[in-house]
């Protein structure tokens, strides 16, 4: 499934934020317009000597916008202008943000490299990494909280649950969402948080209730929770109800790769099906094969998504390119 990471929602049209430089000048940034290289912006935040909330809600928008490394040297510049500045105090909610981010980077990143590989090798670094990362942000955020009187934020305890989740840790995160639903009982990425534990405890009922109640609050989540819901359904034998929900991911989120590899293995599937006429069958092989594709040039690092079309190629005998 999906990452775990607070990922921000999908924000509503004509929205900004003005900045005020002082001597009576305020610059307004339009939010659906930012520029793709954040330099100047930071520039621009650096000298207006903004609050810690300003630098955090740019970074989102870039988050937003698939933009990671622009969002990290947004808030990676926000924590050291805030040190400079003496603003330590401001910076727990930063920490908290970079933290989230490193989760997010975690979710995609592999598991684990191949000692021996010749072809493909991965550079990057691996989940663990990237979640100790996060936990050592955290920590920082947390440590400089208590020195202020500012532990336990909602924001510290949902990050601190998303955590969690990303190490494996299923019944601490269980419990950091229950601690923040028994006072917010809507709070979405709690929500979000148990309905991932139920299902890979396979907890399917519970998870799929879940799973539709996020979706009943905020239709726009992401991830999006279509995607747990069909998972679910598909789960309980409801296959026809779980292909409607991904079907409709895909018409809210068309560029999402999930609901695309999905569709396509379920057409995959369906293609195996001997009682279907042969033309069908055909059609249903070659939807599968091309949304998978569309799944895999989306997210390169899909295992999932590379398994299923490694699996293709070599029904085809394109040794090469499984290579």
């Amino acid at each position: 499934m999906n990452g775990t990471a607070a990922t921000p929602s999908p924000p509503p049209p004509g929205r900004s934020i003005d900045i005020e430089l002082g001597g009576q000048e305020v610059i307004t940034v339009e939010f659906d317009s930012l520029d793709p290289n954040p330099d100047d912006l930071i520039e621009v935040l650096k000298d207006a000597q903004c609050k810690a909330w300003i630098w955090t809600r740019l970074a989102a928008e870039y988050w937003r916008m698939g933009q990671l490394d622009a969002a990290e040297k947004i808030a990676k510049t926000a924590e050291n202008t805030l040190r400079d500045n003496g603003a330590t105090a401001s910076l727990p909610p930063v920490c908290s943000f970079l933290a989230n981010l490193q989760i997010a980077r975690a979710s995609k990143a592999p598991k684990l490299k191949l000692p021996n590989a010749r072809q493909d090798v991965i550079s990057e670094k691996l989940r663990e990494e990237y979640n100790k990362e996060a936990a050592r942000i955290f920590n920082e955020g947390e440590r400089l909280a208590s020195q202020n009187g500012q532990s336990g934020t909602m924001l510290a305890v949902l990050t601190r649950g998303i955590l969690n989740m990303s190490s494996g840790q299923w019944d601490d995160a269980a419990r950091t969402f229950d601690s923040v639903l028994a006072e917010k009982p809507t709070n979405v990425i709690a929500l979000l948080g148990k309905a991932k534990i139920a299902y890979a405890r396979r907890q399917f009922p519970q998870a799929l209730k879940l799973f539709q109640k996020v979706l009943q609050l905020n239709p726009n989540c992401r991830p999006d929770p279509r995607i747990g819901i069909g998972l679910c359904l598909w789960a309980m034998d409801h296959k026809a109800k779980a292909r409607t929900a991904w079907q409709r991911s895909l018409e809210v989120n068309p560029r999402e790769w999930s609901a695309q590899l999905l569709l396509g293995l379920e057409a995959l599937n369906a293609s195996k099906n001997e009682s279907q006429p042969e033309e069908e069958r055909r059609e249903e092989f070659l939807r599968g094969t091309g949304l998978i594709q569309r799944a895999f040039n989306a997210n390169q690092k899909n295992s999932a998504a590379a398994n299923a079309l490694c699996e293709l190629l070599l029904q085809k005998g394109d040794t090469k390119r499984v290579g």
